[in-house]
């Protein structure tokens, strides 16, 4: 376990509370004489004591510590088991984890101003495993936004592609839409504006940019591509193909 405070670390296992009662706590600080560890029972939901003042016995096995710039470490190796009423035995599947730190080189002083957190750990299994080296497409993102760029990227290639193709074939016989320059103009910025929500996601995903930076260019290009959509209907659609598949129930 490791702190960036430089006085003792602390971590608990189990315990039905309230707060931190029942738990099974491990604590360690370094001096210049070596690290001290000790095995205490959260006594209170705010205190504790070690095990041999309650008729237990001292769990730890080996201990070893290190203070450096970054911190202080405590490792140490204690039985899965529990062998009296103040441990807790470690199994498979979720065990309540509270950790705690603070800088003071002793085993009472509060934590004031230090770190704590609260988990839920699979102590078997561990964190999930890294994407493999060379993957595809790296974990952190979901199918539904994997969906959402796909899908973007689609419509911006056949938008471009309908644009390209209607200038092509030249101007048709009977009415035509009105194309405004103000219509043409603004599809190109909201082209662009689509084409670079894209690259946003892209460069996100390969740099594992937190969930709400790939939401935002997600819905950045959305909202472009729904101007498009809505601008090249009014500016190259003709009327009566549109008005042909309202009348056929083609909800466009």
């Amino acid at each position: 376990m490791s702190s960036p405070d430089t006085g003792w670390v602390a971590v608990g296992f189990g315990g039905d509370g309230p707060l931190m009662y029942g738990a099974d706590i491990v604590i360690g600080y370094v001096d210049a004489r070596g690290a001290h560890v000790e095995d205490d029972f959260a006594n209170t939901p705010v205190t504790h004591v070690a095990d041999t003042s309650l008729g237990g016995h001292d769990d730890v096995l080996a201990s070893a510590g290190l203070v450096t710039k970054e911190g202080t470490t405590i490792e140490f190796e204690r039985p899965l088991a529990a062998h009296d009423t103040t441990d807790q035995p470690i199994k498979a599947g979720q065990t309540h984890v509270i950790v705690a730190s603070a800088d003071a080189k002793d085993f009472m002083s509060y934590h004031a101003g230090g770190h704590k957190a609260v988990a839920l750990l699979d102590l078997f299994n561990g964190p999930p495993a890294a994407a493999g080296a060379g993957a595809l497409l790296p974990d952190h993102i979901t199918d539904v936004q994997i969906m959402l760029a796909t899908w973007m990227a689609i419509l911006l290639i056949f938008g471009v592609h309908g644009v390209a193709a209607e200038w092509a074939e030249g101007v048709p016989d009977g009415p035509t839409p009105e194309r405004s320059g103000v219509a043409v103009a603004l599809i190109a910025v909201f082209m662009v504006v689509e084409l670079l929500a894209l690259v946003a996601f892209a460069v996100g995903v390969v740099k594992a940019a937190p969930v709400w930076v790939l939401g935002t260019s997600l819905a950045v290009g959305l909202l472009a591509l729904a101007g498009i959509l809505v601008l090249y209907s009014h500016a190259f659609v003709h009327w009566e193909a549109t008005r042909a598949e309202r009348d056929d129930g083609i909800p466009w």
